[in-house]
């Protein structure tokens, strides 16, 4: 397993914009990719071949309301304005071509949004590994899972 940690603000996918008959990116998701690949490429992890197991944790800044000084705040899950699931989207497509030849071969995500705690500085943890665990073993606990709750 690969971890790498991204300082800053963990920055959503953004829609494409259109202007003057192109199509572009906006420039905050460009440097926020740009940011997760020197990240990956620093840690020499290299290429996964196969199934992908992707873990992230996006850790955003506590607001300065919440500060304070008898009491420091917690850390605790960040609810609000961003889309876990944009957030994803921006490491996952980050990552192709460095840390997997396509996102296509992710087959486990597991992503998490919080608030760091009081004087915590803001952070993408991406953790990378190769699944080599059978696939009909999950599917034994999907058929368990439906059984039970279905």
């Amino acid at each position: 397993m690969i971890t790498i940690t991204v300082p800053g603000v963990p920055i959503p996918k953004a829609r494409p914009r259109f202007g003057r008959g192109r199509t572009y990116t906006p420039q905050s998701t460009v440097d926020y990719e740009s940011a997760v690949r020197v990240a990956w490429l620093a840690s020499d992890g290299g290429k996964a071949f196969g199934p992908v197991s992707l873990e992230l944790w996006f850790v955003f800044p506590c607001p300065a309301h919440d500060e304070r000084k008898r009491n420091p705040a917690r850390a605790r899950w960040h609810e609000k304005s961003v889309d876990l699931d944009n957030c994803a989207k921006a490491v996952a497509d980050a990552l192709n071509g460095y840390a997997y030849h396509d996102d296509r071969q992710v087959v486990t995500l597991t992503a998490r949004k919080l608030v760091a705690p009081q004087g915590e500085p803001p952070r993408t943890v991406v953790m990378v590994r190769s699944t080599d665990s059978s696939a009909e073993l999950a599917y034994a606990a999907l058929k368990n899972a439906e059984v039970m709750f279905g």
